[in-house]
Formats: C-alpha cells, structure tokens, sequence
C-alpha cells in the first residue's frame, strides 16, 4: 500500500489535470475576491463577513474540478495498462482502489488550500481579518474537507468501475451539473419568504399595497424532506456550507462520512469483482 501512495502521489506531481485544475480554482478565488471589493467600494455594501464567506464560496463549484481531476487521474491507469500491471507485480486489488482514492483525495484538499491561500492573500488586505473569524471558518473547513473526501469518493466509485474514461467524464459531469441545477432549486424554494407585497387596483384606479401569503413557501414535511436534501445531497450541501448557515454543520459531516463511506464500500465490492479486460 505504500508503495503504491508514493507512486499515485509522484504521480499526481507531474500530473497536468491536476496543476490545471488548481490553477482554475486559484482564479476562481480571485475573481470572488475582486467581485465582493468592487460591490464594497462602488455600492456601499456590508463586508464585514466577506472573508469568512469567500474561504468556503469554493464548495460550490469545486466538486466540477474534482469531477474532471478525478476521472482523467484514475482514468489513465486503465488506458495504460497501469492497473494490469500492478495486478501482475502482486498489488491487492483493495490497495489499488483505496490508493488512488487517498490520491484524488488529497489532490482535492490541496486544491481547496490553493483557493484559501489566494483568499488570503487577497482578501485579509481588502476586508480585514478578525479573530470572530476564525471559529466559523475551522468548523466550515473541517465540514469542507469532508465534503471534498465525499465527492471524490462518489467520483472514484465511478471511475474504477467503467474502463471507459471519455464517457464516465461526460456521465459525471452531466451528472454534477444536474445536481447543481437541482441544489439550486432547492435552496431557492428553501429561501422563498412566507408572506411578499402586493399591488392591487382599486375601484378608483389607484394601487394599493397589501401582504400577501406566498403559496409556494414550504411548510410542515415537505419543508422537512427539501432541508433534508440540501444537507444530504453533496452538491447541495456545497451550498449550506457556503452560507455558513447550519444549525448542526456536525450533522453535515456525518452525512458526508455516510455518503462516502457507503460509496467506497460499494466501489471497493464492485473493483473486486471487476473483469479487467
């Protein structure tokens, strides 16, 4: 097993999808950097918690660079030959699969700490850095961090079972963007208000304002069951994460460790019997 880290790892150095891809989320951090000071300069805007929610903004959209850095990474070992290969020099099937999941996983984590860093070193000049900071930002990163472990897990599970690498790329990022797209609506419903103003004409011809019960706001169960999947779902959990507003952010990590967990274990059984052609 740790031959086969030191090799996944000195190849993951070399590797350009990987460098790419943290290049993108380092420029994605600056861009969100440069979009919260120019809303705080040319609008007046309340930055006071800029910093804190540009360091977990990334959990967003970051799981699409996992997605294409996974899926290329562990790809290459079946185009290769490099899988057989292993197999034949005496490898456990188990020590290959948790490998190159480790592998893509620290891969992820590293990204996440490019996107802190230029965080840092842009955001800390422009918005300030308080010590109030620092407890929200620890447990968010902590969440983060297995959020990121969660979805590279799904992405191997994939990866390692289908020897075709061009279409588990295309599967996973359809897949990843639909989630997205679905995350998005959920939170959307989740954050519609109860009640709205309304414009209604009167018999004289004037508008009258009044408060209106929104119909689509959710209550009761179907409440219940959208919260629980914005918490469950990993894409949509990049979203609470990155609003840094849960009322048990423990119950987020559990549910990435259930997710995960359940994901590798799944992918670990199905490798094993895999027919490596």
């Amino acid at each position: 097993m740790r031959k086969l880290l030191r090799a996944d790892f000195a190849r993951l150095w070399k590797d350009k999808v990987f460098w790419i891809a943290t290049g993108v989320v380092m420029l994605f951090s600056a861009a969100i950097c440069l979009a919260q000071y120019n809303s705080m300069v040319n609008y007046d805007m309340n930055m006071s918690y800029a910093l804190p929610r540009i360091y977990v903004n990334s959990y967003i959209m970051l799981c699409i660079a996992l997605a294409a850095f996974t899926n290329l990474f562990l790809g290459t070992e079946y185009s290769d030959g490099t899988i057989r290969n292993k197999l034949v020099t005496g490898c456990s099937r188990s020590g290959i699969y948790l490998s190159g999941y480790l592998t893509c996983a620290a891969g992820g984590l590293l990204m996440q700490a490019a996107f802190m860093a230029v965080a840092t070193i842009m955001g800390v000049p422009m918005f300030g850095f308080k010590t109030a900071f620092l407890r929200p930002v620890g447990t968010y990163t902590l969440v983060g961090a297995l959020l990121i472990c969660c979805e590279v897990a799904i992405y191997t599970m994939v990866s390692m079972l289908c020897q075709n690498r061009a279409a588990v790329a295309v599967l996973c990022q359809v897949v990843t963007f639909a989630l997205l797209m679905y995350s998005t609506y959920l939170m959307n419903a989740l954050s519609a208000p109860e009640f709205y103003d309304a414009a209604t004409k009167a018999a004289d011809g004037s508008f009258i304002m009044e408060t209106v019960r929104n119909e689509r706001y959710l209550t009761g169960q179907e409440r219940k069951i959208y919260e629980f999947l914005t918490e469950f779902i990993p894409m949509a959990q990049g979203y609470v994460v990155a609003g840094l507003n849960s009322a048990h952010p423990a119950l987020l990590g559990l549910y990435s460790v259930i997710v995960g967990g359940f994901s590798t274990v799944a992918g670990l059984l199905g490798f094993r019997r895999k027919d490596l052609k």
